[in-house]
């Protein structure tokens, strides 16, 4: 388990960070995201342990 894991508020901070840096920025290349915005995510994970290539 990574340190990050032992922490939840600095674990879900991270996740937030995360989201707002990539992958809503995809998102709004097909479509707006509003307040009212539903986005199903079906995957396991953010995959935040992944290496980028």
């Amino acid at each position: 388990m990574q340190q990050r894991h032992e922490n939840r508020k600095t674990y879900f901070q991270e996740l937030a960070t995360t989201s707002e840096l990539h992958f809503l920025p995809y998102i709004h290349r097909f479509t707006s995201v509003t307040p009212q915005s539903r986005i199903l995510e079906i995957s396991c994970g953010e995959g935040g342990n992944l290496i980028q290539s």
